[in-house]
């Protein structure tokens, strides 16, 4: 690279900074696609400043790929033109970010953490890169009973006790494909045991010596017990949801479930599947919330699926997109609220 400087100047690559990221990176990929990703990415080159070398290697070489097979929004946004707007976060978090030159993963951790006003943590971000976590809801359960380092002690201890062989076949029991999927059923104790009155204080509740035996052990109840317990933490997740999601403009208006009959009646009223979403609302996996018209705050309008602080989807009357309207009414509460 000692060359560059002289040989980019007058190109419309001078200021492209692609010396100091291979120079730094330690990655060995394709400089043609770097040049190229510059034209359509100008934010690139105020990534590599910041040094912030994961990342740009993701937006140069993985952006594009990801955002077709999955379609979803990205955490990083190459159109914006401040920090916040590129990177989502607020600048109080650079520092660490450059501590740990972050990855995709761990920036959707630092802005699921932000949005919901929880404290960035060192070692917890270092865990989620290790075992690709890369969401909040796997982790903010146990979160409210612990810190973040007996979290990380106790999962992996977990884990790594009941890890299936690569290639072995998973079924109910037999042991853990991936750490995620051991943060789900832990998620899912957690909640079952707070939803049965346990002690919450007590660390042989929170951190039995077999997570897995322990949440069959907990999740054996009849159906009609498992629907109480989901009634009642949607009865106690509404004034929270209220107030953190709450919103009113243009004539229309945010409400949160009161209780699971109200999920049901919402998917009835609209035909569609709101109503499979009882169980995940309530153990926190995801938050379902109406969309209303402020003269008709009764009747249903639109369902909306909120994960991560992220809209995963909102739909009205037969699973129809939602009208231009309420989309623009959607994108307003997006940048305000959420």
């Amino acid at each position: 690279t000692r060359n560059l400087s002289t040989v980019l100047q007058g190109t419309p690559w001078q200021y492209s900074e692609i010396g100091s990221f291979f120079g730094h990176a330690h990655v060995s990929a394709d400089a043609e696609e770097y040049l190229a990703q510059y034209f359509k990415k100008p934010c690139i080159e105020y990534l590599v400043k910041l040094r912030l070398f994961r990342l740009t290697s993701y937006l140069v070489y993985r952006y594009d790929e990801v955002l077709k097979m999955t379609h979803k929004r990205s955490a990083l946004c190459p159109e914006g033109k401040r920090f916040q707007e590129v990177l989502g976060v607020g600048m109080e978090d650079l520092s660490l970010m450059q501590e740990l030159d972050v990855s995709y993963i761990q920036l959707c951790v630092l802005q699921s953490m932000q949005r919901t006003g929880m404290s960035p943590d060192k070692e917890l971000l270092l865990w989620c890169d290790k075992y690709r976590i890369d969401r909040l809801r796997d982790i903010s359960m146990p979160l409210k009973y612990m810190t973040p380092h007996k979290l990380v002690r106790y999962a992996t201890e977990q884990f790594e006790a009941n890890k299936l062989p690569e290639g072995a076949f998973y079924y109910r029991g037999a042991g853990f494909s991936s750490i995620s999927q051991m943060l789900g059923d832990y998620r899912d104790y957690l909640f079952m045991c707070e939803g049965q009155g346990y002690d919450m204080k007590n660390p042989f509740v929170l951190f039995p010596k077999d997570m897995q035996t322990a949440h069959d052990r907990v999740m054996k109840l009849s159906d009609s017990k498992k629907a109480k317990i989901y009634n009642k933490q949607i009865v106690d997740q509404y004034a929270e949801n209220t107030m953190r999601y709450g919103f009113k403009r243009d004539g229309l208006m945010i409400v949160a479930p009161k209780s699971a009959r109200d999920i049901t009646r919402e998917g009835q009223s609209l035909h569609h599947c709101v109503g499979n979403y009882i169980e995940r609302m309530a153990t926190q996996e995801c938050v379902i919330l109406f969309l209303r018209k402020e003269d008709a705050p009764i009747k249903s309008f639109c369902t909306i699926e909120v994960s991560d602080g992220r809209i995963q989807q909102a739909r009205a009357n037969m699973n129809a997109d939602p009208p231009p309207d309420a989309e623009k009414f959607l994108e307003k509460w997006r940048k305000q609220v959420l």
